[in-house]
């Protein structure tokens, strides 16, 4: 019985002719299309015809670099099909009728004519106004200049290798994510970000530049997340960011080793991730030495990344990690990427620093060790922090791809580990490739 009422109701739906795919939701069929590719969406046109013209007020409008090289199936992009590429932009812009909530451009070439920065100006100046997520990525041989001011309901903004202007009297009242990568930060960016962009929460600079000798100084009452990634920068200070509880640092040394700008937010930050040790560690050193004697109450850190270190040089940064570790007895997580190789010199008495003098990591369960190298200088390491381990529960060991070729290297690295384990009976074991 059951079989037949099946083939009955399939001969219903064909008799019919019933479009099930038609009678969704229009929010639901827009979240169908928003990981598909701007190629991919205009062919569901063909569907039915209450599709033939959902493109034209899907909310979502992603030309980044699969739009963009796939529009010429990867053929070289010269001046004539560049312009081919902002002009369907320009024209689907043109014919959008629905409330437009993300745009993306991505635009990379090694020239640009005068009609090539014509079509990105005139492609930029239609874009809605109450565009609330923006990414721009436009590289030519020089600069393109992105004016932002037009964007008052902007929420989530981030730019590529460009120039950003904007009025210094404009404000971004609903902005929470700034990103900047590649490019000079202007100086009237920070006067002061707790004005022009007061629920800031996330801020972040990628191999940005300032002017020389300028001093910054972030006041974002909201500000939970900064990131300064090789980055160049004289002094950075924070003031009324009570909420900042994540930062992640690479600062070219020579700039920044007197700087006292973070003395104030280590303490309150609960994840630290500091990408090359040995040259941001001048940033930190003034903040960490006044601390080996002090009496304030520990710190709140809970996660700790360390990368880009070689523990052959270990001389340089390891008296201000013993100073970091001693401080940071919340500590839960602890990431240590070692980049150390075969060829690097060791000096034994780097391996003195190794000894964890009077840290206790009481309530660490998670270790990971990460060799990006072909040397094992990280196992010393691991063999000397295992006494300040005491509740360990997980330990993972990572390795590169050329550390698993060698059967001789992989033998010493399991013994260490067996070594430790066996010392620490319950911890969980887990090897990961990188």
């Amino acid at each position: 019985m059951s079989s037949q009422k099946s083939i009955k109701l399939e001969r219903c739906d064909e008799t019919t002719g019933e479009d099930r795919i038609s009678e969704l939701h229009p929010d639901l069929k827009h979240l169908i299309l928003k990981d598909l590719t701007v190629k991919e969406i205009a062919r569901t046109s063909v569907l039915s015809t209450q599709w033939r013209h959902i493109f034209r007020n899907h909310p979502y409008l992603i030309f980044d670099h699969t739009a963009y090289y796939y529009s010429r199936n990867n053929q070289y992009m010269n001046n004539r099909t560049v312009d081919e590429f902002l002009k369907t932009i320009k024209r689907i812009l043109s014919t959008h009728t629905g409330l437009l909530d993300q745009f993306v451009l991505y635009v990379v070439h090694k020239q640009k004519s005068t009609n090539t920065l014509s079509l990105v100006d005139q492609v930029m100046s239609i874009v809605p106004t109450t565009i609330t997520k923006l990414r721009v990525n436009i590289q030519f041989n020089e600069r393109y200049a992105v004016t932002i001011t037009q964007f008052p309901e902007l929420t989530y903004l981030e730019i590529y290798c460009c120039s950003l202007k904007y009025h210094p009297t404009t404000t971004f009242l609903k902005l929470t994510r700034l990103h900047l990568y590649a490019l000079s930060v202007p100086h009237n960016l920070f006067q002061p970000l707790s004005r022009i962009a007061p629920n800031l929460e996330r801020l972040s600079f990628w191999c940005c530049d300032w002017p020389d000798g300028d001093t910054v100084t972030i006041d974002a009452p909201r500000l939970k997340e900064f990131v300064m990634n090789n980055c160049r920068l004289r002094h950075c200070s924070f003031s009324e960011t009570t909420s900042l509880s994540s930062v992640t640092l690479h600062l070219k040394h020579q700039l920044n080793n007197n700087s006292d700008g973070f003395c104030h937010v280590l303490p309150k930050l609960t994840s630290l991730e500091i990408l090359n040790m040995t040259s941001t560690i001048g940033v930190l050193a003034p903040c960490l030495k006044p601390i080996e004697f002090s009496e304030c109450k520990p710190w709140a850190l809970k996660k700790l990344n360390l990368r880009g270190l070689r523990l052959t040089q270990a001389s340089t940064f390891m008296p201000e990690l013993i100073l970091l570790l001693k401080r940071a007895k919340n500590l839960e997580e602890l990431w240590i990427e070692d980049y150390s190789t075969e060829s690097d010199e060791l000096h034994h008495d780097n391996f003195d620093k190794f000894i964890f003098k009077d840290v206790t990591l009481d309530r660490l369960g998670r270790l990971s060790l990460v060799l990006l190298g072909e040397s094992h200088h990280g196992l010393q390491l691991l063999r000397s922090i295992r006494p300040c381990l005491p509740v360990l529960m997980n330990l993972n060991i990572g390795y590169s791809t050329t550390t698993l070729d060698s059967t001789e290297q992989e033998r010493v690295v399991v013994d260490c580990v067996s070594e430790f384990c066996s010392a620490s009976p319950n911890v969980k074991l887990t090897y990961f490739r990188i």
